[in-house]
This record gives structure tokens, sequence and C-alpha cells, in this order.
């Protein structure tokens, strides 16, 4: 029978990440399981059409927007009072989002994934494939994807 002892749980602050958060919160009172909840934060690009910016520059701001996101991840498990006895880690990563979350889990040797179908992207992840769409090929572990609201 699966059990899982460890769940990740990414994400962008969505009303669907919310969902899956509190079925991953459900989850892990059935089982005892730890929670972690990732939120990747996407590189900043050096270049702005035909502008250069400065690679200190760069990574100051995003230093800055990673550590915004880190007091964000924080807000947004506190705005569930069920996830309280639930042990609940909280960590901010930066890359592109699937790669991201699929390295965390193996890193973390997560037994499942817990996430919504759709965030808040644009037209191009949902021609080419959201990031939801790209964890469940890549992913070690199972991955759950909780609808609703769609």
């Amino acid at each position: 029978m699966f059990q899982p002892k460890s769940i990740l749980v990414p994400t962008d602050f969505s009303e669907s990440s919310e969902r899956a958060f509190r079925k991953a919160i459900d989850i892990s009172k059935a089982y005892s399981a730890k929670l972690v909840v990732l939120h990747v934060v996407r590189v900043l690009p050096l270049s702005v059409g035909d502008y250069w910016l400065e690679e200190p520059l760069i990574r100051r701001v995003q230093a800055d927007i990673e550590k915004a996101s880190r007091d964000e991840v924080a807000k947004f498990v506190g705005k569930f009072p069920q996830a309280e006895g639930v042990p609940v880690e909280a960590d901010v990563r930066s890359g592109i989002p699937y790669e991201q979350i699929v390295q965390d889990a193996a890193d973390r040797r997560v037994d499942l994934i817990v996430m919504a179908p759709r965030g808040k992207t644009g037209i191009k992840e949902h021609l080419l494939g959201g990031t939801a769409d790209r964890v469940i090929r890549h992913a070690a572990c199972d991955v759950l994807i909780v609808r609703g609201g769609e």
C-alpha cells in the first residue's frame, strides 16, 4: 500500500495551488507525511530586447525577488490553519519551474508531488505544455494533479 512520508507541493500562489496544498494537507494528515512547499523563481534574463543589463544588477534584483518569494511562501502556508500540526518546510529555488520541481523532488527523495494542473501561465505554456505536464513526464515519483476551478 502506498504510504507517502514526504510530499512536495509546488506553488505559484494561485487559487489552483491553494487547492493542491489543501489536498496535500489532507494526505499528510492521513499518512503523517512531511510537506515541502516549493516556489520557483524564474531566472531573470541578462538582456531585454536590444538592451543588456549588468550582471551585478541582475544578481541583486534576483536575490531581492527570492527574498520576497520566501516571505510570500511563509504567508501562503500561514493562510491554512488546517496545516497546524503538520510538519511543513518551505523553500524557494531559481530556474525553470518544472526542472527545479523535478530536481527538488529527487534531492529530497519525496514520495509524492501534489500540484495544480495550471497556475499563472501564459499562452506559450498552454500551447507547449505547462509545468504540470512536464513534471508528470520527468518526475521519478508519483504526481497527483488536483483539479477544480479550471
